[in-house]
Order: C-alpha cells, then sequence, then structure tokens
C-alpha cells in the first residue's frame, strides 16, 4: 500500500514540478498518516481474517470433539438396547417357566381328579360336591354358604 501511493506520489509531483523544468527521480514517504475510520477498517478486517484463521484452525478439532460424542452417545443407545433386550428375554424366560409351572400344576390336579373320578365311580356333579366338601373340612375359618333353594346338597353314588 506504501509502495503503491509512493508511485502515484512520484508521478504526480513529476507532472506538477515538469513545466518549472525540474527532474525528480526518486520520492521518500514518511510518516503517512492514514484516516482514523480507514485505520479503523483496517484492523477490523484484519482481525476478521484472524478470526477466520483461528475458526478455520479449530473446526477440525470441534468436529472430531463432535464425532466423539456422537460415537459415545451411539455406544450408550446401543448399551441400553442390549440391556433392555437382555432384561425382556429373563422376563419371557420366567414367564415362560411360570405358565409352564402352572400348566403342570392344572395338568397334574386333572389328571389326580379324572383318577379319582373314575375309581370311585362319580358323576361330575358328585365330584365337585365332593371336592367342596374337602375344601370346607379343611378350612381354619368358619364357612358360610348360601345355596339357592331347592339345592341338591347330597348326591347318590
Amino acid at each position: 500500500m506504501r509502495g503503491y501511493f509512493q508511485i502515484k506520489l512520484l508521478e504526480e509531483m513529476k507532472s506538477t514540478f515538469s513545466p518549472f523544468y525540474a527532474i525528480l527521480r526518486d520520492l521518500q514517504v514518511n510518516n503517512v498518516r492514514r484516516p482514523g475510520d480507514f485505520e479503523t477498517a483496517v484492523k477490523d478486517k484484519e482481525a476478521a481474517k484472524e478470526n477466520i484463521k483461528i475458526a478455520e484452525n479449530e473446526r477440525p478439532k470441534l468436529l472430531t470433539q463432535a464425532r466423539t460424542e456422537y460415537q459415545k452417545a451411539l455406544k450408550q443407545a446401543q448399551i441400553i438396547n442390549e440391556r433392555a433386550e437382555t432384561d425382556s428375554n429373563i422376563i419371557l424366560n420366567q414367564a415362560d417357566a411360570e405358565a409352564q409351572a402352572v400348566r403342570a400344576r392344572y395338568s397334574t390336579e386333572t389328571d389326580t381328579f379324572t383318577s379319582l373320578k373314575n375309581k370311585m365311580r362319580l358323576s361330575v356333579e358328585a365330584l365337585l360336591n365332593y371336592m367342596a366338601i374337602r375344601v370346607i373340612g379343611s378350612s381354619k375359618n368358619d364357612v358360610y354358604i348360601n345355596v339357592k333353594s331347592p339345592a341338591q346338597v347330597k348326591y347318590d353314588l
């Protein structure tokens, strides 16, 4: 900038002093003061360039940090998902085991009552009456029964 100003000023001075037969061969410019607004604009521009360089230099670091955070979040999500799948499989297996135990218990009871019915030659109604008597007999508390009339409380064998 200073060199350009010096050359332009030399040309201007040559054209100004040529009518006086003066020969200018060189011109030295010292202590050139630019307007304050111009200086401020130049400083702002330089600061902006520096900020851009800083941002460009920090960009890879910030991208790496963001990618690292993203990968950590993905891993955490994968861990949570696998834990949830494991927990759900455990719950399903427990439910299946409980269901099999209940089915086995009811199957055993069914076989027992079928065998009892056949050995004692009971009808379904008589078997139900027998079961009711056994439940009432094994109760530790008083049992109150409300039976509609006429109720059949005894069955012939």
